[in-house]
């Protein structure tokens, strides 16, 4: 959404655009909305942060800024946590099915009755005129089981992903000093943590994903959808943490065929890699 909303503002498309500042845990402050609740607003936010797990009160939004349109990116929190749009009051909200071990390439947006929505993509009337192009049958199917196996579970994945992060939580405090916790306990959703070290002035966080690569660990220093970046996490950045803090920070997530196993593996190994990068 940032990237667009600038482009849009390039064009001339959106003539005003600003970002909301976050807290220290990277929820939208909503103090910050007192200008946002007009009726040619479009206030975007995510429900949940890819990078650290944080969770926005939708719900608490939605009463700062009543005149306003509000759209979420539920994409991370989708299958992790419940959720329903009457609750959350939002007027459009985004989902995508590789989050929820569905297909990549297919996705779902839910826009409230009585919105005036006009189609980005023109050219034809599928999708009920709100997108042209023919639809990938085989990819919505696998998308519609994938997201009813991930409702009708969710309470039980959320228990074990929770476990999974609580040990990782406690291994992480007790293995390697200096290190900072960037997920709140509560408020965020079950299945990542992310940590960052307070003398990484001393450690290069490539070297620390290259290492947690080699040793069969998948972890990541951002969003996925900026992996390969060498800049800092422009997330971490707003809740206040140094760049180069930020630049080193280590995303730990699971999934529900992660193990306790596992997580002992990786919380290990990465205390073994910042010990001798420290050295």
């Amino acid at each position: 959404m940032l990237y667009s909303t600038r482009q849009k503002s390039f064009e001339g498309t959106v003539l005003d655009h600003r970002l909301l500042p976050v807290d220290a845990f990277g929820r939208v402050r909503l103090d910050a909305l007192d200008t946002s609740n007009t009726p040619r607003t479009l206030v975007s936010l995510m429900h949940a942060n890819n990078e650290t797990g944080v969770v926005n009160d939708l719900s608490a939004i939605r009463a700062a800024i009543p005149d306003a349109l509000l759209h979420s990116d539920a994409i991370q929190s989708f299958g992790k946590i419940p959720l329903t749009v009457g609750a959350l009051g939002v007027d459009f909200l985004s989902l995508s099915a590789h989050k929820i071990h569905g297909p990549k390439g297919v996705g779902a947006m839910f826009i409230r009755k009585g919105i005036d929505f006009k189609a980005h993509q023109q050219g034809g009337g599928q999708e009920r005129n709100r997108r042209a192009g023919t639809e990938p049958v085989a990819l919505i199917v696998g998308f519609a089981v994938a997201a009813r196996m991930a409702i009708r579970e969710v309470e039980q994945r959320a228990a074990h992903m929770s476990s999974l992060i609580a040990e990782a939580r406690r291994l992480v405090t007790e293995l390697v000093p200096n290190i900072r916790i960037n997920t709140p306990d509560s408020g965020s959703l079950p299945n990542i943590l992310n940590v960052s070290f307070r003398d990484a002035d001393q450690l290069d966080g490539e070297s620390i994903l290259q290492s947690m690569d080699m040793g069969g660990v998948a972890v990541s220093n951002g969003s996925a959808c900026v992996s390969g970046s060498l800049q800092p996490s422009h997330v971490l950045l707003a809740m206040g943490l140094p760049s180069d803090e930020a630049k080193a920070a280590v995303r730990l997530s699971v999934s529900k065929n992660n193990t306790i196993d596992d997580v002992k593996n990786a919380v290990t190994l990465l205390s073994d890699i910042i010990r001798g990068l420290r050295v």
